[in-house]
């Protein structure tokens, strides 16, 4: 036995150098995964969630303005749908449709596209979550609501619950929050 060589098959030797080579020598696009992918995931994770900067608020405040929507109304909307947050989600429906964004734009698809068509008249692409995209959009359609009904308090109500001639104190409470704040 102890004169005896042992024999390796090729395979064997193909095999064993090649996982020995994979241990030891990283190719970038692994180096890439195992380091970019957790940097990515922990900014995703703080920025996700966070408030809109001063500039964004002010823009949105000024866009309300320019629609006839005093400042106040404006920010209690931004506070009361999303507490400024412009990637919030509200809980799914029954139906499986949730509200989102800045302005809580109900996301169901005909009621998404009624508003696109009737309140989006830009000529590029409308992001939901796009504080800017998002608060044109509402801020007219609440603006409409508001030639529509003749008062804050209904234009509200109507955005909230989507009826007027039944109003629950749920949103009777909200549009007073809204109405009532400095």
């Amino acid at each position: 036995m102890l004169g005896m060589r042992r024999v390796v098959r090729p395979t064997e030797a193909f095999t064993s150098s090649s996982a020995e080579q994979n241990r030891k020598v990283q190719t970038p696009a692994k180096l890439l995964r195992k380091l970019l992918l957790p940097l990515l995931l922990f900014v995703a994770f703080f920025a996700w969630g966070q408030t809109i900067d001063a500039e964004t608020e002010q823009w949105v405040i000024n866009y309300g303005l320019s629609k006839g929507i005093p400042a106040s109304v404006t920010r209690q909307l931004m506070i009361e749908e999303s507490d400024r947050i412009p990637t919030a989600v509200s809980k799914l429906t029954i139906e499986g449709y949730s509200s989102r964004g800045l302005f809580q734009l109900y996301d169901r698809p005909s009621n998404i596209e009624w508003l696109l068509d009737t309140y989006w008249h830009r000529k590029y692409s409308f992001d939901i979550y796009d504080p800017r995209d998002n608060a044109e959009v509402a801020l007219t359609y609440l603006a409409a609501l508001h030639r529509r009904f003749g008062t804050w308090y209904l234009a509200l109500c109507y955005y909230n619950h989507g009826d007027v001639k039944t109003i629950p104190d749920e949103t009777d409470a909200y549009a007073l929050r809204i109405i009532n704040a400095r």
